[in-house]
């Protein structure tokens, strides 16, 4: 994974930053790279961003802006890079683009599955029956990296079924 990223090596190790982590807004070509199933059923137009990661993309946000509060209607990695902490970094740098940092996000129809990610994102202050409200944290002025084991990109097993970067 580390290669098709383009990922930096330090120690033996994938390091990816959010340095390397760009947003370009969705177009039908960029949704169907990163979701070909349900790309036509999801409402990118206007609100959707690919995630990118060295140019390559390898996701997406379909999220609007309004002041301080960011009301997210999905997020998505492609599977094989899931689970690598991608997802966390690439939220913290789309909720930190801005100079304003948001101070609520507002999750629709989130998954009780997904609980402890979004709890790494910010403090979920309200679970409704179709919405989460999560208080995010002032921006950290670090940069956020995560190192990923070369165990764990040994054992990613590219899927048949899914577009994959080269």
């Amino acid at each position: 994974m580390c290669d098709r990223l383009d990922g930096h090596v330090v120690d033996g190790k994938c390091s990816i930053t959010t340095g390397d982590i760009k947003f370009s807004p969705a177009t039908a070509t960029g949704m169907k790279a990163v979701a070909p199933e349900i790309w036509q059923y999801i409402p990118w137009e206007d609100i959707g961003s690919i995630i990118e990661i060295n140019g390559k993309p390898v996701g997406y946000i379909i999220a609007r802006e309004e002041e301080e509060i960011v009301y997210m209607h999905s997020v998505e990695l492609v599977p094989e890079f899931r689970g690598a902490g991608i997802g966390e970094i690439a939220i913290k740098e789309y909720l930190s683009r801005e100079e304003q940092r948001p101070s609520k996000l507002f999750l629709w129809l989130p998954q009780e599955k997904h609980e402890q990610f979004w709890r790494k994102v910010g403090n979920i202050q309200e679970k409704r029956e179709k919405e989460w409200v999560i208080d995010l944290p002032p921006m950290d002025t670090d940069t956020i990296e995560r190192q990923f084991s070369s165990v764990l990109l040994k054992n990613v097993a590219p899927r048949p079924d899914r577009v994959h970067l080269k």
